[in-house]
């Protein structure tokens, strides 16, 4: 990402340095276009991130540490326009989600939505937040990336795992 940033860097020096040299249409029209880019990929970053949609469920919130519990999370595209480059992040401290495939970038277009049904395990008791903790979006010619938390978060109350034992021993000496 540094360096298509620096490559466009590069490119829009060199075409300010072409209209201070030599002037004309081809050299403004260089100015131009290399000046509007970051500007439409930074509308665009903006109506993904206000059109873009995440749904996601958990079975039951309260859950039994160490037991899996059924979750599942919904990406959608609602907009006219396709989104590319959209990649989830999950919490991943306190809980692990099986079965889904790491570090994907998505590609959603109109109306298109993306369904993971998958099961949510919780390491640990106690009551704190599960699933995905924020989605990143990245432009079509990746120079920025605009990271965002999940506004509907979903908060698990985990309960500690219960052993019975059918008979007490004791250690004989």
């Amino acid at each position: 990402m540094k360096i298509r940033r620096l490559l466009f860097a590069a490119l829009w020096i060199l075409s300010v340095v072409a209209i201070t040299n030599f002037g004309g249409a081809v050299s403004y029209g260089f100015f131009f276009g290399m000046t509007m880019i970051p500007v439409i990929s930074l509308i665009y970053m903006a109506c993904v991130y206000f059109q873009f949609k995440i749904y996601q469920e958990i079975g039951s919130r309260t859950m039994v540490c160490g037991q899996p519990e059924s979750y599942f999370f919904v990406l959608q595209n609602e907009s006219y326009f396709a989104f590319t480059s959209v990649s989830v992040r999950l919490f991943s401290d306190f809980s692990s989600v099986e079965e889904l495939p790491g570090d994907t970038e998505y590609e959603l277009l109109p109306g298109d939505r993306f369904t993971f049904e998958t099961r949510i395990m919780c390491k640990y008791r106690g009551e704190y937040e599960v699933g995905v903790k924020e989605v990143l979006v990245t432009d079509f010619l990746r120079l920025f990336r605009v990271r965002y938390a999940n506004p509907g978060t979903i908060k698990a109350l985990v309960n500690p795992k219960v052993v019975r034992l059918t008979e007490l021993k004791r250690v004989e000496d």
